[in-house]
């Protein structure tokens, strides 16, 4: 199961820093997941929310903001706010175990769907070397920013995530991983138009909602799923049960506010299933 770093390592350090990247591949992290927005000018910055006000200072839309200007914003540990060029560059200095893929992938999140984010990002793509793009993904939960990806030249190889969360909030302990029934969910006839409709066979659903009658679904389709918790999900408080309950149900990757914690946990998972192998024979 691979191990993605939402925004880094965010309890660590400020989300979305060369420092809780940089800490979350110490961790054990995969897969960094981002979130990209751009300026006024056409800069990919990554930032999670429409403007800096939360994470930094000064407070700046970015939509609204021309990149000269983006640059001056302060972190809460000194550092600036990040294009996404600035990210590339440390992630190709991390070390790489083959010629054809990288040791931490990049899971982009388009915030936005705009035609001049698709644009700007398929530029900075296009120069990268084989073995960088086939260690990126890019996701959204907007289906009109993936598939302008998917009619974009420069984009169109990468994989696509389908970004979903159920409208009616779930509660973790509601969920179960034995659960089973004929009757097709409404929800899953949503998923699969929208997995059609943008050419993915993958999806990203958040880990809350993913109840084992989605997942035993998409496993039977062949979609790789990666499950992400939200930042107010209370992941550190449920990890054991949360984790154990996508555990069970065979999720390709989980997208971490704990990427120490989550690497722990499978170790011992791993641990674990060797004891029961072993006690077999």
């Amino acid at each position: 199961m691979l191990i993605i770093a939402h925004r880094g390592s965010p309890f660590k350090a400020p989300e979305h820093s060369l420092a809780a990247f940089t800490i979350a591949v110490m961790e054990g992290a995969n897969r960094i997941e981002m979130d990209l927005r751009v300026s006024r000018d056409g800069v990919i910055f990554v930032c999670h929310d429409a403007y800096t006000g939360r994470i930094g200072y000064p407070n700046l839309t970015l939509s609204e903001s021309e990149a000269s200007d983006l640059d001056q914003v302060r972190l809460e540990n000194g550092e600036k706010l990040l294009r996404l060029s600035e990210v590339i560059s440390w992630w190709q200095q991390l070390p790489s175990p083959s010629n054809s893929l990288r040791h931490v992938s990049l899971n982009l999140e388009l915030k936005i769907s705009s035609s001049q984010i698709i644009t700007a990002l398929s530029r900075l793509i296009e120069p990268l070397s084989p073995s960088d793009i086939n260690s990126i993904i890019i996701s959204s939960r907007h289906t009109s920013a993936l598939i302008k990806c998917q009619q974009n030249q420069g984009l169109s190889q990468i994989p696509r995530a389908y970004l979903w969360e159920s409208p009616s909030r779930k509660n973790l302990n509601t969920l179960t991983s034995q659960e089973s029934s004929d009757q097709i969910p409404h929800e899953w006839l949503v998923i699969q138009q929208r997995m059609n409709m943008v050419g993915s066979q993958i999806i990203h659903p958040r880990a809350i909602d993913w109840e084992s009658s989605l997942g035993w679904r998409a496993k039977a389709e062949g979609y790789l799923v990666y499950t992400w918790s939200a930042m107010m999900d209370q992941e550190r408080q449920q990890q054991c049960s949360l984790w154990h309950h996508l555990y069970q149900l065979h999720v390709d990757g989980h997208c971490t506010n704990c990427p120490l914690e989550f690497s722990r946990f499978l170790r011992q998972k791993m641990i674990d299933n060797k004891i029961n192998t072993n006690s077999h024979h």
